[in-house]
Parts: structure tokens; C-alpha cells; sequence
């Protein structure tokens, strides 16, 4: 397993921007977390749309297939990424590959010190399980399991959590 840890700067000056600086919530960071682990076969969703008419965008999902590290620092330079369905098969038919190269990203948020910090990191977060929100429109083919505890009071949450499989068995 690799890890990327990530390294904030302030975007005025250059310097880095402690640890503790950075909000808790990936929401508060466009979704680019402070550290990315992942592995060959690890099962991830894109946080950010790369482009939008090839289907990579945020919540596409994908496996890992291949790490790219930098010779001299062993960090994390990209990843490579069988995406399902239809997602990102222009570029792949277009590089004869199916698997879509991903580099880092950079994000700019407000820190707690209310400084603006720019942070840099891949684009990805571990997507084993996805939030009933996140499966709207998407078809399901290996089946579901849905935790439909008090948080799915209404109905229409239950029916676009159980409708996402093409069969009821």
C-alpha cells in the first residue's frame, strides 16, 4: 500500500501551512485529502470532474490498476485507473489503453488561521461503498447492500437505494 501525504502551502508566501491549519472535513478541501492511501486493485471515486463529456467526473469509480512513484522522493506522482462503464473511453481509445492516467490536482481553501492554502494531491478518495446520494443514476450490476437506518426516513431515499440493481435477486 502507498500513501501520498500532502503538503499545503500558503498560497501567498510559499511556506508550508502546518497540518493542524487544514480543516477536518475533505468537503472544506474540494475533496483533496490530506493523505491518499491506496493499492493495485483498490476501488476508487474520482472528487473532482477531469472531464465531463468522457464521464470522468466527481463520483466515477474505478480500480486501480497501476502506481507511478518519483524516482527521487518515492512519492506518489500518478495513478492509473480502470474506470467502469462507459467513463473515460474516449481518452483510452484514443491512447490504446484502457486504464486513465491520474496526476495530482491543486485546491485552494481557507485555513483555520483564515490564510488561503493551496494544496496538491490526487483527485481520489476510496470508494468500497458510496452514499445513497452518490448512486443516483447509476446502475448496480454486481448487486447492493443498503443501511437504510434512521437517517432513510423518507421513501424516496429507500426506492433510489433499491432501484440502483438491474434484478431483485
Amino acid at each position: 500500500m502507498k500513501g501520498t501525504p500532502v503538503q499545503d502551502m500558503y498560497k501567498d508566501t510559499g511556506e508550508p501551512s502546518p497540518p493542524e491549519n487544514a480543516p477536518d472535513n475533505p468537503e472544506d478541501t474540494a475533496g483533496l485529502h490530506a493523505l491518499v492511501r491506496l493499492s493495485v486493485g483498490a476501488r476508487v471515486m474520482l472528487r473532482r470532474n477531469l472531464c465531463i463529456e468522457d464521464g470522468l467526473v466527481n463520483g466515477a469509480c474505478g480500480t486501480v490498476t497501476s502506481i507511478c512513484c518519483n524516482e527521487n522522493t518515492s512519492a506518489v506522482s500518478s495513478i492509473f485507473v480502470k474506470f467502469d462503464g462507459q467513463a473515460g473511453r474516449m481518452w483510452s481509445s484514443a491512447e490504446s489503453t484502457l486504464d486513465i492516467r491520474i496526476q495530482c490536482r491543486s485546491n485552494t481553501f481557507v485555513g483555520k488561521d483564515q490564510r488561503v492554502v493551496e494544496r496538491r494531491q490526487l483527485p481520489v478518495t476510496l470508494a468500497f461503498a458510496k452514499t445513497i446520494h452518490k448512486s443516483q443514476g447509476a446502475t448496480e450490476r454486481n448487486g447492493i447492500v443498503a443501511s437504510l437506518g434512521r437517517n432513510a426516513r423518507r421513501e424516496a431515499l429507500a426506492y433510489v437505494a433499491l432501484s440502483r440493481c438491474t434484478k431483485s435477486d
